[in-house]
């Protein structure tokens, strides 16, 4: 099972009297008595994951922990990249095609995913009138006639017989491949890569844990979801913006003792933090500790 903590940006409690709302805290039960760690040393066999949350929302989430086979992963957050793509035009022979063909790569079912601009060469035409007219093909194309999703598409410019494609948003990757008599001329392609651990990538994670946790429905319209705490917009938190997150997945196994047999139950405990979080360095020397 999975379960998922989204903490604010606040620093590492000093006493668990005073957890704040979205602060996140490692316990150990030294004595009988509930115990802040703050080095993961005081953490032995098990130990708890507190997380502030208001009266009015039932209080602290407390997840349990333990040392049995503990391992876990740091996720820190990348920005996306654009995707931008060129090829020259070399020579122009009249009567001939110039065709370019560009590909959205990851698409959904059923959703448009490619685009061809095709020119025919007169008599007149050179190198740049040829790229100016696929330019504005491709432009036209690529934005019309699609999902919202894909509607940014792509714009392209020419100049003296170079034309470049660049995608209007940013993550969104795409091939450009060219055929007739463009066939064989080399393209030179920037790939997108997509953002990690930004806001959308955690309201992701926050769904699929949900779902682990029989939470369904999670799709809905805000004003209809049936369960109105689920945190599916990590941008309600302090920072406004989404300047992204860090994860930290968690892994151990739960023993369970049966009547003839001893168990263990794999689990996962992912939890997200503003990149800003000061607890950051804390949380970094508690897990470490805790899987040394």
């Amino acid at each position: 099972m999975r379960q998922f903590l989204l903490g604010k940006s606040v620093d590492y409690p000093t006493a668990l009297t005073s957890l704040a709302v979205g602060q996140l805290a490692f316990v150990a039960l030294v004595s009988g008595v509930e115990t802040l760690d703050s080095d993961g040393t005081k953490i032995k066999d098990k130990g708890y994951i507190y997380l502030g949350k208001s009266d009015a929302k039932g209080g602290k989430l407390v997840v349990p922990i333990y040392k049995n086979n503990f391992s876990y992963s740091k996720m820190v957050y990348t920005t996306s990249t654009q995707y931008t793509g060129n090829f020259t035009i070399a020579d122009v022979v009249a009567g001939s095609d110039y065709t370019v063909v560009i590909v959205k790569k990851g698409v959904g079912f059923n959703e448009r995913n490619k685009w061809t601009a095709t020119v025919r060469a007169k008599a007149a035409d050179t190198a740049d009138t040829i790229a100016s007219a696929l330019a504005s093909q491709i432009t036209a194309n690529v934005g019309a006639g699609v999902t919202a999703n894909v509607g940014a598409g792509v714009t392209a410019a020419a100049s003296t017989g170079k034309v470049t494609v660049t995608a209007k948003e940013k993550g969104i990757d795409y091939e450009l491949t060219l055929g007739d008599d463009l066939f064989g001329i080399k393209v030179t392609q920037t790939h997108a890569t997509a953002a990690v651990a930004d806001a959308k990538y955690i309201t992701d994670l926050a769904i699929k844990a949900a779902a682990d946790a029989g939470i369904e429905y999670t799709y809905k319209d805000a004003s209809e979801y049936l369960y109105p705490d689920f945190p599916l917009n990590p941008l309600t938190q302090d920072d406004a913006a989404d300047a992204g997150f860090t994860v930290y997945t968690i892994r151990f196994a739960e023993p369970r003792e049966m009547k003839t047999v001893d168990q263990s139950i794999n689990q996962i405990v992912q939890i997200a933090v503003p990149t800003s979080t000061a607890a950051i360095a804390t949380i970094d020397k508690i897990l470490a500790a805790l899987a040394a």
